[in-house]
C-alpha cells in the first residue's frame, strides 16, 4: 500500500511540473486573442463612433438627426417644425353660396355697373367699339343667310329647318360682340338707364353713349356690307 501511494503522489507531481510548464504558452495564447479581438473592435468602433457623431440612438428606437446648422445631412428627412405648420379653421358658420347663377338682384346691379363703365369710356373708345360691333352684326347676318338660304329641297319639304338654322347662326354676333367687349345700341338703351336709376351716371352720359353707339353701329355695318 506504502507503494501504491508512493506511486500516486509522483503521478500527482508529474501533473503538476506539466501544468506549470503548460501554464506560460496558454498564457501567451490568451494574451494574443485579446489582442486580436480589441484590434478588431478598434476598427470596427471608430465606424461606430463617426456614425454615432451624426446620428444619436434614442431608446425608442427612432433616428434623431440633429440640426441642419450643423451642416452634416445623412440623407434622412428633415423634420418639420412646430411654427411651419398652418392651422385651418375647418367649421364655418357662415353659409358659402356654389351656385353660378347671379340673384335677381345681383344681376340687375351687375348691369348696371356695366351701363356707367360703358357711359364713361371716352368718345373715341365708345365709336371703336360700336363700329366694330357693327361689323360683327353684318357678318352674322350674312351668314345665316349664305347658310339658311341656300337649303334647297330641305327647306322645301321642311319649312321650319330654314328658319331654326338662320335662328341658330345669327346669334353669333352676340357672342363675339361680349367676347370682345364692344358696345351694341340696344344693349346700351338697358344698361345706362339703369346706371341712371342708381345714381351711376346722369343724363349727358346716357345721351352720349345712345347718339355715339347708334352711329357707330350703322358705320360698321354699312362699311361690311
Amino acid at each position: 500500500s506504502s507503494h501504491f501511494g508512493a506511486s500516486i503522489s509522483a503521478g500527482i507531481t508529474e501533473h503538476k511540473w506539466k501544468y506549470k510548464a503548460w501554464l506560460p504558452s496558454s498564457t501567451a495564447m490568451v494574451g494574443h486573442r485579446s489582442s486580436s479581438s480589441a484590434l478588431v473592435g478598434l476598427v470596427l468602433g471608430i465606424p461606430v463612433l463617426l456614425l454615432c457623431g451624426q446620428v444619436s440612438f434614442v431608446p425608442t428606437g427612432i433616428v434623431q438627426q440633429l440640426p441642419a446648422s450643423s451642416g452634416k445631412s445623412w440623407g434622412l428627412r428633415q423634420p418639420q417644425s412646430s411654427s411651419a405648420r398652418t392651422i385651418v379653421n375647418a367649421v364655418t358658420t357662415a353659409p358659402v353660396d356654389t351656385s353660378m347663377v347671379r340673384q335677381p338682384a345681383e344681376t340687375y346691379m351687375a348691369l348696371a355697373d356695366k351701363g356707367a363703365a360703358n357711359a364713361k369710356k371716352p368718345l373715341l373708345k365708345t365709336l371703336h367699339q360700336s363700329i366694330v360691333s357693327g361689323c360683327y352684326v353684318g357678318f352674322a347676318g350674312l351668314l345665316s343667310l349664305s347658310i339658311a338660304g341656300n337649303l334647297g329641297a330641305a327647306a322645301v319639304s321642311a319649312p321650319g329647318l330654314q328658319k331654326m338654322v338662320f335662328a341658330a347662326l345669327f346669334p353669333v354676333n352676340l357672342l363675339l360682340i361680349l367676347n370682345s367687349g364692344g358696345q351694341l345700341f340696344t344693349g346700351n338703351t338697358a344698361t345706362v338707364p339703369m346706371a341712371i336709376f342708381e345714381g351711376k351716371a346722369d343724363m349727358d352720359d346716357l345721351v352720349r353713349s345712345w347718339s355715339v353707339s347708334i352711329l357707330g353701329n350703322i358705320i360698321g355695318c354699312g362699311g361690311f356690307a
